[in-house]
């Protein structure tokens, strides 16, 4: 009679140290608010151009009209500062993918059976919220102007 000792005999197989999902979706996390940082950094930097190269302040946007402001951003935010509207353009674009891919991993290393969860679940609460409120945010650029109207 063999020993209880040997694996074939265990009942549970043995528990993961590492859950992939998990860490991915952490990691996406912290990789999303890195490009929100970058696009809110970026997005900054081109205002700031845009309102050296007209001679414009802050406190000069109460007495622009939106039409002026408008011109002046269409014409000027590629021109003065070329590299930060791209890279504000592509951080706030790649950012929503990068949240949606990293809820679904973490939802995934959730469900998963024998397999630790903090991962997952610090993966979600990045995620998730930040999902959320950019859902929202595009959602109300799409209504607001049809509700204006």
């Amino acid at each position: 009679m063999e020993s209880l000792e040997n694996p074939v005999y265990g009942s549970e197989p043995p528990r993961r140290t590492t859950n992939g999902f998990g860490l991915t979706s952490m990691l996406l996390g912290f990789f999303n608010i890195a490009l929100l940082l970058i696009a809110l950094v970026s997005f900054i930097g081109m205002m700031s151009a845009v309102n050296s190269a007209n001679g414009v302040t802050f406190q000069d946007y109460e007495v622009l009209g939106e039409e002026e402001i408008e011109a002046m951003f269409s014409e000027d935010a590629e021109a003065e500062a070329p590299v930060a509207s791209m890279a504000a353009g592509l951080a706030g674009c790649l950012s929503v993918p990068v949240m949606l891919i990293g809820s679904i991993l973490g939802f995934i290393g959730l469900m998963q059976s024998n397999a630790p969860k903090m991962g997952s679940i610090l993966g979600l609460v990045l995620n998730l919220p930040l999902l959320l409120i950019c859902g929202c945010g595009m959602f109300m650029a799409i209504m607001l102007p049809s509700i204006l109207m």
